[in-house]
């Protein structure tokens, strides 16, 4: 189940990978040069931050740290997602 940060639990240790939240959206090819395609998308659901191919290193930085101070950061359940993954 997912989990809320803590109070006094160590904000370094969360990224916004680690949250609920995250959302990639992969690129998508063009088909022609009337159909250009979509650029890749990395966003928060809860609407904090975006950044996308055009965005800058420091930009994307900035973006993952913001979980050690967002109130809405949610962990995700990492052995949920193993299980997924790799099977019980």
């Amino acid at each position: 189940m997912p989990r809320k940060r803590q109070p006094g639990e160590d904000e370094a240790s969360y990224t916004c990978t680690a949250c609920e939240h995250l959302r990639f959206v992969a690129s998508e090819c063009g088909y022609s040069s009337w159909t250009p395609g979509s650029p890749m998308t990395l966003e928060c659901d809860k609407g904090h931050w975006d950044v996308d191919d055009c965005s800058s290193s420091d930009e994307f930085r900035q973006a993952m740290l913001s979980a050690m101070t967002c109130r809405d950061f949610t962990q995700f359940d990492l052995e949920q997602l193993k299980r997924a993954v790799l099977g019980d």
